[in-house]
């Protein structure tokens, strides 16, 4: 792998400024039995270290926060999305829009 010229701050920033990075940055999401197995894989001690290992781009925090009003426990903000109930999963199912007037 060619040395790294930028940190993954600046890497994820110059993406979103719609800038070259220097590679694409890498996120990561896994549940934890598949972060154990990996670690483990890897002869790792801490999935941190695993990650570092594999060049992961760590996203810790994306600000500002909301400051909006406070919202209800477990809703989505787009309202013509709702999570149904399934037998195995919460399945996420979008509602029809209503037609816009012409």
């Amino acid at each position: 792998m060619p040395k790294e010229t930028m940190t993954p701050r600046e890497r994820w920033l110059a993406v979103l400024r719609r800038e070259a990075p220097d590679r694409v940055p890498m996120d990561y999401w896994g549940t934890p039995e598949t972060s154990a197995i990996l670690r483990r894989r890897l002869g790792c001690r801490t999935i941190r270290e695993a990650l570092t290992r594999l060049h992961v781009d760590f996203v810790v925090k994306a600000v500002p926060e909301y400051v909006g009003p406070r919202l209800k426990r477990l809703t989505d903000v787009a309202p013509e999305i709702k999570i149904a109930p399934s037998h195995d999963a919460a399945v996420i199912q979008a509602l029809p829009r209503a037609p816009e007037s012409l």
